[in-house]
């Protein structure tokens, strides 16, 4: 297929696209309350404070430890790992920043014997050892034991800038994989409570919108087949990506 003809197919496909936009428009799926707030893209305020009570057993949302477990479980722990959880703050401070040690905490869950430690990276950049200090502080608090997660949109690994020289264990997960999976339970647990389950549905569109998939799975597809099918003139195209950037400029 030369190129025209393989940018025509596309056009097709993002003609359809846009049209299941405007029908989603009409329809009022796009109403979206963090979007209506600025909220989209706040690590605080929004990301880090809807996870952690969507993480508390005492939380507003009335499923007790439900959500907690899944969320254990969605991070390859055993459901019972946090037993009673005590504690589930966000932005917790554990002192002044050193080479080694202190910060802030995004998220911490823990029963006083082991603790989920989360540092949750939307758009900002890694902090001088920010890993490393939050290391030592399982370490030194949790010798039970304790798991360090590094949060960000696609599961990418963290700088070495982060962690320091030493070895650090820690498990990266991505709100595009396993937030979105375990959200999608957190609906169906939530299915008798509609504010509950609502807010939820709302959050995962966020979510989609902020991981680049909000686009029908149909249409990214058909446009993923015909890259594929078409190298040379996808190739093409990567080869003037600077001229054609340049252009629109």
């Amino acid at each position: 297929m030369e190129l025209n003809e393989f940018l025509i197919e596309i056009d097709k496909v993002c003609l359809v696209e846009q049209e299941r936009m405007k029908q989603k428009q009409r329809n009022g799926d796009y109403f979206n309350v963090f979007n209506m707030l600025g909220l989209w893209s706040d690590e605080i305020r929004l990301h880090s404070a809807f996870l952690a009570e969507l993480l508390n057993p005492n939380g507003s949302h009335g499923l007790k430890d439900a959500l907690l477990k899944e969320f254990l479980a969605a991070i390859g722990l055993n459901k019972d790992y946090i037993s009673n959880c005590k504690t589930n703050i966000v932005e917790r401070y554990i002192g002044e920043r050193t080479e080694s040690t202190g910060g802030r905490i995004d998220i911490i869950l823990e029963d006083g014997e082991h603790a989920v430690i989360i540092e949750n990276k939307i758009y900002a950049i890694d902090q001088h050892h920010q890993l490393l200090r939050y290391n030592n502080y399982g370490k030194q608090h949790f010798p039970k034991g304790f798991k360090l997660i590094y949060l960000t949109l696609d599961g990418h690994e963290a700088s070495k800038d982060s962690l320091g020289d030493n070895e650090i264990d820690y498990h990266c997960i991505s709100y595009k994989g396993h937030i979105l999976n375990w959200l999608s339970k957190c609906v169906m647990l939530a299915y008798d409570k509609p504010l509950v389950r609502e807010t939820i549905s709302q959050y995962i569109t966020l979510i989609k919108q902020i991981t680049g998939q909000d686009m029908n799975k149909d249409s990214s597809d058909k446009i993923v087949d015909l890259a594929i099918n078409n190298m040379e003139a996808v190739v093409a195209l990567m080869d003037t990506r600077a001229e054609i950037s340049s252009k629109l400029r």
